[in-house]
């Protein structure tokens, strides 16, 4: 239950700061401002790493600071933060900023005893690397990690999203192997990101800056080498696998600007994403392209998390040898690989003119909109018991409903969101914990089948949706679609319960649900609000039912 804790309270605090500090950075001229090199076109805030730290840090100094790595760590985190602070809003140079990488680095390394001693069968017999050799290496990945972090960060989404599934990873991993301390971190680090692309997805409102992207590829390289430097049964490579595509990047780039007689600190538009976009693909396609090269690194290194080094380093040999000649082939070419006539654009025409007949988008709101009110209710009605304080919880959030109905209706998307995001993991959590009788056999196979039935008409609904704003579905919805598919895929042990997968992909799509009626309403929030107040109190009452 930490572990759901931890993530629901990183991603609230970060949703919750994100427009404060915004505010601020407009106040304060922190803005990216658009030039040659630069993909967007208007300026843009670069302050949400600030909102992630404080996002990161704060369940962690809740639940998990009493060990030296995450003292170390939270310290480390503090150093790069300032740092990140003065470089996003007055603008330092490239030596300074690798000051403060250093100092984090070697905070770490000290105090948190983070040092890569091993290097598995790479070296005969198990040979561990004296500290003389260990910890020049553990600093020079820690800054090389976080500066190849901080470099990708050149379209919306990007490195969070890169992020998001190097993260996730780390901490099923850590959770796995009974790393409780390095996975409730990874998870803090997974919510901040989850309350930040919501801001960063394209067309963003909000850039993490060099706080964020400097704060993420740190906090990985930490992550990493702790979890797999650790003693468990973990490749010391495979962080290797975990960070590849961040690294390949930033290695092409240097050594592309060093053969071209240019300084590596020069800033260019040579990086992978400026390479697709050269070569016709949208933005967003430019991004999907990369989280699916990160996706194969990210299943690779699972698959093969117990294997040889040799053989994940030939693996990763192997995968950057194919991009690179991809990458080569492809901007070889006389012309955009995208462009007016072809295969896709006639697919995105078929799809943009299903979505201006709108039949299609008529079915499946109706879908969302009852839907939402019958899987609620088999939600409230799951449980077998509640604690104690639960049903006091339900009519509080049925009393603020119905204030905000009879005296303030504006604030009802408001108010409906907090109460959703708030309650409705643990209504999930409960039914799993302590499911009634009727729930055995095929009424719950009904069950889920009804919640992938009506996941896929919120896909819909929010893809074919014709209003100018509201919510959308972007490249980051699809991601979390797929990392929740993974989580319900990954077969269950003594360490993992084979339900949390679909407890995750429940929560996920009641939050989308919402979302979107939200969007799709607006002020018509008449009949979901009244479907909520109704479930919250019939939710209230449980405990007088069984």
């Amino acid at each position: 239950m930490v572990f759901l804790s931890t993530l629901l309270t990183s991603t609230m605090v970060t949703i919750a700061l994100v427009p404060l500090f915004s505010a601020l950075a407009v106040k304060f001229n922190a803005l990216d401002m658009p030039d040659e090199r630069k993909v967007h076109q208007i300026p843009i805030p670069r302050c949400g790493g600030i909102a992630m730290a404080f996002g990161a840090a704060f369940p962690t100094l809740l639940w998990n600071n009493n060990t030296p790595f995450v003292q170390a760590w939270l310290s480390a985190a503090g150093v790069l933060t300032i740092f990140g602070i003065l470089d996003d809003f007055r603008g330092l140079g490239h030596k300074t900023k690798l000051v403060g990488q250093v100092i984090a680095s070697l905070m770490v390394i000290v105090y948190g005893g983070v040092k890569l001693h091993s290097l598995g069968k790479l070296l005969p017999d198990g040979y561990l690397l004296p500290d003389h050799f260990a910890i020049p290496l553990t600093l020079l990945t820690m800054v090389g990690v976080t500066n190849a972090v901080n470099l990708t960060d050149g379209l919306d989404g990007l490195a969070g999203g890169i992020s998001l599934m190097i993260f996730s990873t780390l901490g099923f991993l850590a959770y796995q192997n009974g790393e409780t301390v390095n996975g409730l971190v990874a998870v803090a680090i997974v919510g901040v990101i989850f309350g930040f692309l919501r801001y960063n997805t394209f067309p963003a409102s909000v850039f993490m800056g060099d706080t964020g992207s400097q704060l993420l590829g740190f906090s990985a390289a930490v992550l990493s080498i702790g979890l797999t430097q650790s003693g468990n049964a973990l490749s010391p490579l495979l962080p290797l696998l975990l960070l590849g595509f961040p690294v390949l990047d930033t290695l092409a780039v240097i050594c592309r600007r060093l053969h071209q007689g240019r300084s590596p600190f020069l800033a260019d538009k040579s990086h992978f994403h400026h390479h697709l976009l050269k070569l016709g693909l949208y933005h967003p396609q430019s991004v999907m392209v990369i989280y699916l090269l990160q996706i194969t690194l990210i299943l690779t290194a699972f698959m093969l998390r117990y294997h040889s080094e040799w053989l994940l380093l030939s693996v990763y040999f192997l995968f950057s040898a194919g991009t690179l000649t991809a990458l080569a082939l492809a901007t070889g070419r006389n012309s955009p690989i995208i462009r007016s006539g072809s295969r896709i654009d006639l697919i995105v025409a078929k799809l943009q003119k299903i979505r201006e007949q709108g039949t299609l988008i008529r079915v499946t709101f109706r879908i969302v909109e009852t839907g939402i009110a019958a899987l609620l209710l088999i939600v409230c009605l799951i449980p077998r018991n509640l604690p104690g304080y639960f049903p006091w919880v339900s009519l509080t959030c049925a009393a603020l409903l119905g204030g905000a109905w009879l005296f303030k209706r504006e604030s009802l998307p408001c108010v409906l969101r907090t109460v959703v995001y708030l309650t409705v993991p643990f209504m999930v959590y409960l039914g799993k914990d302590a499911p009634a009788p009727w729930l055995e056999g095929i009424p719950g196979r009904l069950n889920n089948v009804l919640f992938g039935i009506f996941a896929g008409s919120i896909l819909i609904t929010s893809k074919f949706s014709r209003r100018s704003q509201g919510f959308k579905s972007t490249t980051m919805d699809l991601l979390i679609m797929l990392l929740v598919m993974t989580l319900i895929k990954i077969p269950g042990d003594q360490l993992w319960d084979e339900h949390i997968g679909n407890l995750t992909a429940k929560i996920i799509i009641f939050y989308f649900s919402y979302e979107v009626i939200i969007a799709e309403e607006r002020s018509l929030l008449g009949r979901i609000t009244a479907y909520t107040f109704a479930i919250f109190v019939i939710f209230s009452c449980k405990n007088f039912i069984y």
